[in-house]
């Protein structure tokens, strides 16, 4: 019954088989590339970009020394971005829809090839929910490698019915795709061993232009990589050797699978598993050349050389991976068939056949669950492969950008221990420190990062970073210089601007921050940075046209309006401030909130509560924010009870005002109050219990009235909460030793 089915509606089967097996890569992250040559890659967000596609490599990656050839694939980004911008899900949906016709495809070759119906059936199936195929459809990147079999298959189908003008455009596009569209000609020429020939002699020279055009347009790409091997010839040559069994091996047995292996270089051709690989691999070659297989497999040795051909370039030119599973989408094409054609023999039944197809879903299910993001894809890489670096470099990478510090921190000492000489290691605990503020630990590893990698800019960026923390202004100058010579970005531009600023070379520090302006007219860093810079100057008038300007672009931006009100203030142009902002059509109150919020920040009590009381007046109602801030500034005028009258009435207007309430308990704590402070801090921690300040202050409340492990509990949970808290950290070691 299942066989009738299958010969009925085979085509419907494989594309329910391809939604079933991929249906929860929907939600997964972007990985590794895409970030450089999707998400930072600006030349994939205009349709009049296309054009360069097809005439300048660079295009490909945001990364000026990242240059591939695959203008096709770029298309695909464009069309990808105007229908969703940056939304993971719809380039995951166009990889699985592309990999179904690349499955359908499969189909219709088989049926070209004239094996039975259910081989036909099931080469399909088994190429569509293959869990070598996870890789493919969750790393959008490796849309390449899904394009050049599309257009490989095009090639084939062509090839079997002799239409050779198909082939050329097939071999053509699938070359915009990827450069392993190179060896489709070669195919061919195995393909008419021992048949009637597709072509005459006198042309078959014309298969081989399409890849020759490609080599010539692509030679800068094509130089760099063999000009600049990641190493030595002879290596790569015993190292994919054993690639080629380990190749197979997942092929046939695909699982576990991982993004990085436990496959090391191989530097002697002595080594036994290379002498075994190579063993192996001779076999497979006799086999190939000299012997007949059965009638029933009359395809069997032209497969097996496909399948081979098809991996040749990725083992040809020495890249930084070994070995990769979208390496084998192509090559399982060979393998869909040959399997197909096995398992469709009557020793096999189709309930086993069938079995089979329903593990290999299930495999692929539970393989897209470890694709979710770019931790989990590094913690599964971690827990199969512990002994290599890698997995634990990009571990360490991925949760510094979630913000896991810590965790961070304690990976990446372990892929350094690993690997010393890792650049990126080091990089990776570098910045890690720099974000814990521990900057002298900082700077040692970006300093080891510098000199192991040729690659310095962002490394050399965090640097300058730690040395303008550490009041070395000038070192940090060196270094920006330097950047700038071959990367004038923004970013550098206001790096170097902020170094002048700090190093009191306020002229320099004008003239770069003017450069970062022209270069991003809305780049508010600059124009708060040009702004500081005119009024140490004296420049006030030129200072406030600034000022002016900013109020214009961003008439809504109170945070940023607010650093500005700090200083003017300063100089005695906050009135002025407050009447550019009332004519703007400002809320009176609500400027001397922001005025108001300004000179508390910078400590300038008596100004803070004039403002405030100010604000006050103006509402004609009691604003609980306005009273507990103005008690704040109180606070700082060491008015103590005037201060708890303001907390305590914005605590009675607003009953879920949990910073009133905390404000109640530090008056009470200062006033030796302990028990009802803690009433206080208690009530605070209960409407709002993520205030690391909130546990610190009752963990003081405990210490006063003498219990140490209560004081202790509180500031574990301040530090847990705030991490980068050394205070709450030391006061719970201290008192946990009390307390014993």
């Amino acid at each position: 019954m299942i066989g009738k089915f299958t010969k009925i509606r085979p085509e419907l089967l494989i594309v329910l088989a391809g939604l079933i097996s991929f249906h929860n890569i929907f939600g997964n992250s972007f990985h590794f590339d895409d970030g450089h040559s999707i998400v930072d890659n600006e030349n994939i967000r205009k349709l009049n970009y296309i054009p360069n596609f097809f005439i300048d490599p660079s295009n490909f990656s945001a990364l000026p020394d990242v240059e591939m050839y695959r203008p096709v694939l770029l298309c695909t980004y464009v069309l990808n971005y105007l229908l969703n911008g940056y939304n993971p899900i719809g380039y995951h949906i166009v990889n699985l829809i592309l990999h179904i016709i690349n499955a359908l495809l499969v189909l219709r070759l088989a049926r070209a090839l004239k094996v039975t119906s259910e081989s036909q059936f099931y080469a399909g199936m088994f190429f569509v929910c293959h869990p070598l195929m996870t890789e493919p459809l969750n790393y959008v990147s490796s849309r390449s490698s899904i394009l050049v079999t599309l257009f490989g298959l095009t090639f084939l189908y062509a090839m079997v019915q002799k239409r050779f003008g198909t082939m050329i455009l097939g071999n053509t596009f699938a070359l915009f795709c990827k450069a392993t569209g190179i060896v489709l000609p070669f195919i061919a020429i195995v393909w008419c061993r021992g048949r009637v020939q597709l072509f005459s002699y006198r042309r078959w020279w014309i298969l081989f232009v399409p890849g020759v055009a490609y080599l010539l347009v692509s030679f800068s790409v094509v130089k760099s990589a063999l000009g600049h091997p990641v190493r030595n010839y002879w290596i790569q040559i015993y190292t994919q050797i054993k690639a080629f069994v380990f190749y197979i091996m997942k092929t046939i047995f695909p699982y576990p699978l991982s993004i990085e292996p436990g496959f090391t270089i191989s530097e002697s051709p002595s080594e036994w598993v290379v002498v075994c690989s190579l063993a192996l691999f001779i076999s497979l070659f006799w086999i190939l050349l000299f012997c007949r297989p059965p009638k029933y497999f009359k395809e069997m040795n032209q497969l097996i050389g496909w399948y081979f051909l098809l991996l040749i370039p990725v083992s040809l030119v020495p890249l930084n991976i070994l070995v990769n599973e979208h390496r084998l989408y192509m090559p399982m094409v060979s393998f869909a068939l040959i399997s197909s054609m096995l398992f469709t023999q009557r020793c096999i039944c189709s309930y086993l056949r069938w079995m089979f197809c329903v593990v290999m879903m299930t495999l692929c299910i539970d393989r897209n669950n470890d694709w979710q993001t770019e931790t989990s894809i590094w913690l599964d890489a971690v827990e199969k492969s512990p002994e290599m670096p890698r997995p634990l470099i990009n571990l360490g990478k991925s949760l510094l950008e979630e913000g896991e510090i810590e965790r961070s921190i304690a990976v990446s000492l372990r892929a350094i221990e690993k690997s010393p000489t890792s650049s990126t290691g080091h990089f990776n605990l570098g910045t890690a420190f720099l974000q814990q503020e521990d900057y002298e630990k900082a700077r040692i590893h970006l300093e080891k990062s510098t000199k192991l990698s040729e690659f310095l800019s962002p490394a050399e960026n965090n640097l300058a970073a730690v040395y303008m923390h550490l009041n070395d202004p000038e070192r940090a100058l060196s270094i920006y210089r330097r950047l700038l010579i071959g990367d004038p970005r923004i970013e550098f531009q206001h790096n170097i601007a902020k170094a002048h600023l700090k190093a009191g070379n306020v002229d320099s520090a004008i003239f770069y921050f003017k450069r970062a302006i022209q270069s991003e007219p809305n780049h508010k860093e600059g124009y708060f940075g040009l702004f500081k810079g005119l009024c140490l100057e004296g420049k006030k008038e030129n200072a406030f046209a600034v000022f002016e300007r900013v109020v214009s672009i961003w008439p809504n931006n109170y945070e940023l309006l607010n650093r500005f009100l700090i200083t003017l203030d300063k100089i005695g142009l906050g009135q002025r401030a407050i009447e550019v902002l009332t004519v703007s059509g400002y809320e009176r109150s609500a400027i001397f909130r922001v005025v108001g919020q300004a000179a508390l920040a910078d400590k300038r009590w008596d100004k803070a509560f004039d403002y405030f009381e100010f604000a006050l007046s103006i509402e004609g109602k009691l604003d609980p924010v306005l009273l507990n801030n103005s008690g704040v500034a109180l606070l700082g005028k060491q008015e103590e009870v005037a201060a708890l009258r303001r907390f305590r009435k914005a605590a009675q207007i607003d009953r879920g005002y949990a910073e009133a309430y905390a404000n109640i308990g530090r008056v009470l704590l200062n006033r030796r109050k302990f028990n009802d402070a803690l009433a206080a801090i208690t009530y605070a921690i209960k409407i709002d219990p993520n205030s690391s300040n909130y546990w610190t202050l009752q963990g003081r409340a405990f210490e006063n009235l003498e219990k140490p492990k209560r004081a202790a509990a509180c500031y574990e949970q301040a530090a847990s909460i705030d991490s980068n808290n050394a205070y709450n950290r030391s006061k719970h070691a201290r008192l946990n030793l009390l307390s014993k």
